[in-house]
C-alpha cells in the first residue's frame, strides 16, 4: 500500500501536481475505518441506537482515512464538519494525500 502511495506521489512530483517537498508516505499504524460516513449510512432504531450501516468501502487503512474521505465528501457537508469535529483529525497527513489526487485520478492508471 505504502509503495502505490509513493508511486503515485512520485507521479505528482514529476508532472508538478504535488510539491517537491512533500514526504513520502510512511503508514505505521492500521485502524478499521468506514470511509463513507453520511447520514444516508446511520440508522437511528427504536430505542435511539445510532447504527452505522454499509461498510463497502471499509477496511483496514491508517486513521487518517476516515478524516480524509470526510474532507473531500462533496455532499452533506454540515454533516461531515460535524463529523470532522468529532474525531481525530490528522492535517498534516490530510494534506499529503490530497497532494496525490492527481495520480489516483487523471493519473489512475500510471
Amino acid at each position: 500500500m505504502e509503495a502505490w502511495f509513493n508511486h503515485k506521489l512520485d507521479i505528482c512530483k514529476s508532472v508538478h501536481q504535488a510539491p517537491q517537498d512533500t514526504p513520502p508516505f510512511h503508514f505505521t499504524k492500521f485502524v478499521l475505518t468506514h470511509n463513507d460516513i453520511s447520514p444516508r449510512n446511520l440508522i437511528l432504531d427504536q430505542h435511539e441506537q445510532v447504527w452505522l450501516i454499509d461498510w463497502a468501502y471499509s477496511g483496514a487503512y491508517p486513521p487518517v482515512f476516515e478524516s480524509a474521505a470526510l474532507s473531500i465528501q462533496p455532499f452533506f457537508t454540515d454533516f461531515n464538519e460535524a463529523v470532522l469535529f468529532l474525531i481525530s483529525r490528522y492535517p498534516e497527513e490530510e494534506k499529503q494525500l490530497d497532494s496525490i489526487a492527481y495520480g489516483s485520478t487523471t493519473a489512475a492508471l500510471a
